[in-house]
């Protein structure tokens, strides 16, 4: 069932494990981009906007989720 299933998946892949997954990704698959590029690319295939800040996507990202429920 679902729950066991959750259950098993967050004892397995806690914290620990997805912060080692996310640094080999990094350094052998993706290389380091700056986030404000990233997420810029993001919202104009989702929302067809730039922004020009951080804090402005943020912001933007926050109401969307708010919006959305989640993403």
């Amino acid at each position: 069932n679902h729950a066991s299933l959750v259950k098993r998946f967050f004892n397995i892949f806690d914290a620990f494990w997805v912060l080692k997954f996310v640094h080999f990704y990094r350094d052998n698959i993706q290389s380091n981009e700056k986030l404000l590029d990233c997420v810029n690319q993001l919202l104009q295939l989702n929302a067809g906007i730039t922004l020009k800040s951080e804090l402005e996507q943020l912001g933007f990202m926050r109401n969307w989720d708010k919006k959305r429920g989640s993403i």
